[in-house]
Parts: structure tokens; sequence; C-alpha cells
């Protein structure tokens, strides 16, 4: 992301893109937010990736847990549908999704580091 003095990375925006678009099938397992972020951009989150990102994100208030599997909150899935469009890139909306971490609060960094 180009805000450097965001405590997110550009992953954070694509895992939570994944658990947004799995929203109606009651979240996704790691198994399920790999394979949604592999479609969306072609690439494989690492274990690292994956574990940092859902540990800032929950402690911002974007995704929270679901027995076995992650979701979005209302307040990330109201911000997308704000934003989305029929046959929109997945590309634009990962782009949507980074500019909406930049604009909301920041977690603090020293937790999730």
């Amino acid at each position: 992301m180009p805000n450097n003095d965001s405590p997110f990375v550009w992953t954070d925006a694509l895992i939570l893109l994944s658990l947004t678009y799995n929203h109606d099938h009651g979240g996704a397992d790691f198994n399920k937010i790999v394979s949604t972020a592999d479609a969306i951009n072609h690439m494989i989150l690492t274990r690292e990736e994956l574990d940092g990102g859902l540990r800032r994100l929950r402690h911002a208030g974007y995704v929270e847990e679901l027995g076995e599997k992650y979701g979005a909150t209302q307040s990330v899935i109201e911000a997308y549908s704000r934003t989305t469009t029929p046959r929109r890139p997945m590309l634009k909306e990962l782009e949507d999704m980074q500019r909406f971490l930049e604009a909301e609060r920041k977690p603090d960094s020293s937790v999730v580091s």
C-alpha cells in the first residue's frame, strides 16, 4: 500500500477481499482464503502473511472468527457494497480494499507486529 504509516500490508487487503467474497458462504477457512486470494491475484499467501493479516484485521475490527472460519465484519461488507458493481475487475476491488484500509482507523502497531 502506498501509505508507509499504515500498519497494514497489501496482502491484508487481499485477505479482506477474499473474506468479503466468501461472506455469503458463512466465511472461509484458511484453505478457502488462500484459494480465493489465488483467484484474485494469482498468488499463494504464506502462512505468515495469513496469520499476520488475520491478526491485524481482527485487531482493527474488520474480521471476526466464526468457529473454524473467518468472516469480514458488517462494516467491511457495507463498504464493499457501496463500491462494487457487477462485472467489476477483481484487481479494481482489491485497490478499493487497500484504500479502505488506508482510510479507516489504524490498529496499534505495537500490539500486532
